[in-house]
């Protein structure tokens, strides 16, 4: 009986299961005037129309971005003369395009390829630079474990996660798209790489280097 019933429970109780894995993903916060946002290239053209937006709404008016690392076939397309924006570059011509002065934005240094090195290069900007607050702009489902890292890395800083309004990841449906469902099971991946693992995935020296 009690090996029928476990499976019957769990058949019954999937629903709020599945809500619960997605919900756990997920910590957006209240907007409110900010001295800061950064723009993550997470979904990097829904996260930097949202970051103009929020500029056209006052809630920042000074932006960050990191500067993101270049693939071999990048170079390759440079020499090549090849017209080809990276990740940071179109988020700075989205911004320009959409109103936002130049001035006004500022590139980091640190060719980040991913959500944890980029974080790490916000925090050491906030560490640096002491803003009194600082709003993340990253794809939703990132928000809860990019909102830990941060506010873990830079203490001093208030710091605020949102999720574009154009990310199409909603936790109580999520299972209903492939898209979404391949993002809630990678995205546990991370957490456990960031969380467990201390960040192996980051690039390392190769042997012998310094």
């Amino acid at each position: 009986m009690l090996v029928l019933a476990a499976p019957l429970a769990v058949w019954i109780l999937r629903f709020p299961i599945l809500r619960a894995m997605g919900g756990v993903l997920v910590a957006e916060d209240a907007l409110a005037p900010i001295d800061v946002i950064a723009v993550s290239h997470a979904n990097v053209r829904a996260s930097a129309l949202e970051a103009a937006a929020l500029y056209h709404e006052g809630i920042g008016r000074r932006f960050v971005v990191a500067e993101y690392k270049k693939e071999a076939f990048e170079e390759k397309l440079d020499e090549l003369g090849v017209p080809y924006l990276t990740s940071h570059e179109l988020v700075v011509a989205i911004l320009e395009r959409s109103g936002v002065p130049r001035e006004a934005i500022t590139i980091l240094p640190g060719q980040v390829d991913g959500t944890n090195p980029e974080i790490a290069v916000y925090a050491r900007f906030a560490n640096r630079e002491k803003p009194g607050s600082l709003l993340y702009v990253i794809s939703r489902s990132h928000t809860a474990r990019a909102a830990r890292r941060l506010r873990r890395e830079a203490p001093g800083t208030r710091i605020l996660v949102h999720a574009p309004r154009w990310d199409d990841f909603h936790a109580d449906t999520w299972w209903h798209r492939r898209g979404s469902t391949r993002e809630v099971m990678t995205e546990y991946l991370r957490w456990f790489n960031s969380f467990v693992l201390g960040d192996w995935w980051r690039e390392r020296p190769a042997a012998g280097g310094g």
